[in-house]
């Protein structure tokens, strides 16, 4: 051991021996870090109440749910979740979940008795509206020659990849 330093302060930031890092552990965290972000995500977008506990269920294959069972506390407390199942193979989703599709994985949150579905028809209609607005004025901006002739190629670019994001988004909310 190295003598310490008079003060915190000034002390060196603390070294560790190369034979620490353990780049499966990075990446098993990583994964765990990846599925606790998209429940979070999905419980966020569909506005699920902060109280409610929540079970979702991860569709994986069996290498990567023995990786996720090996985090699934964290998983279940990270996402203040009453309980995560980690399953393999085809599953049958309840009707009317929230689904969100990773690399490796498919996340399902279950949404009977989580949300108004009154409310939730209205916040989405809304959100139609808005994104319709949002479309329509970036499709008169391309529509208009003098626009395009004249502003930036970047410009323009950045215009018609926003009416492609918002197309997306517009197809998204129909789907729900």
């Amino acid at each position: 051991p190295t003598a310490a330093a008079s003060s915190v302060c000034v002390a060196p930031w603390p070294t560790y021996p190369e034979s620490w890092i353990d780049p499966h552990a990075e990446e098993v965290v990583a994964q765990w870090r990846e599925k606790v972000q998209a429940i979070r995500n999905l419980r966020a977008e569909k506005k699920v109440p902060d109280k409610a506990k929540i079970r979702p269920f991860i569709v994986t294959d069996p290498e990567t749910r023995l990786r996720l069972l090996a985090g699934e506390a964290f998983l279940t407390s990270l996402t203040d979740s009453e309980s995560v199942q980690i399953l393999t193979g085809p599953v049958s989703r309840p009707t009317g979940s929230a689904v969100a599709v990773l690399a490796d994985a498919e996340i399902v949150l279950p949404m009977e008795g989580l949300i108004d579905h009154d409310a939730e028809i209205a916040r989405l209609e809304k959100n139609l509206g808005d994104l319709d607005k949002q479309l329509a004025a970036v499709r008169a901006k391309l529509g208009n020659h003098q626009f395009v002739s004249r502003a930036p190629h970047e410009v323009v670019e950045q215009q018609r990849s926003r009416a492609e994001e918002l197309e997306a988004q517009r197809r998204a909310v129909l789907t729900l």
